[in-house]
Parts: structure tokens; sequence; C-alpha cells
């Protein structure tokens, strides 16, 4: 139905999909599969709650959801997008040091 109306991309693992439906990352990691074999391309949402960057888990936590949301053969092509719930609110846009601690984690996958 998607295709239909011309969508390209799909997002996965959104992190309101994860606090208020409670999806999980295999859950995402199902609907990641779904959409890339539907010949759609996914982004896949990873990011760390308030609390998980206040005691330093960012790495950790967006490692986890990055490996098991994104289990899928190694042709198919997909995107991450770092979206951690932490930032959503803040009165500011996310500085370069928020993402530097998650980008070389990006780069080795």
């Amino acid at each position: 139905m998607l295709k239909s109306v011309g969508t390209d991309y799909v997002l996965a693992g959104h992190s309101e999909r994860r606090a208020v439906f409670g999806d999980s990352d295999e859950d995402t990691n199902k609907k990641v599969l779904k959409i890339l074999g539907e010949g759609l391309k996914c982004i896949l949402c990873i990011g760390e709650l308030k609390e998980e960057r206040e005691t330093g888990e960012t790495f950790n936590v967006c490692d986890v959801q990055l490996t098991k949301g994104l289990k899928v053969p190694r042709h198919c092509a997909s995107m991450r997008a770092l979206q951690p719930p932490s930032t959503l609110r803040l009165p500011r846009a996310l500085a370069s040091s928020d993402v530097s601690l998650v980008r070389p984690m990006d780069r080795r996958v």
C-alpha cells in the first residue's frame, strides 16, 4: 500500500513505538525485514533514554538496538538514524557531541 502512493522510505524502531507500544528490538527487526522484503528502504531509528544517557549507557543501548534491529542479509540496503528520546524535548538542537558518541559505532556496521 505504501509503495502505491510513492513511498520509498519507512521508519522502524522509532522511540515512541518502543516507549508507548513496547516494541522490542526483535519486533523492530521483524519490521525491518518486512520493509526490506517489500522493496522499500528502511530507516532504523536508535537512541537512548534520558536516564540511559545520564548513566553513560548511550553506546551500549545504541549498540544493542543496532545489532538486534539490523539482523538482515548483507545485500539488503538500510539506513540508521540516531534519534535519542533523551533529546526530543530539549530546547536545543542535537550538538555534534551528542552524535559523536555513537558515530564510531555506526561506521563499523
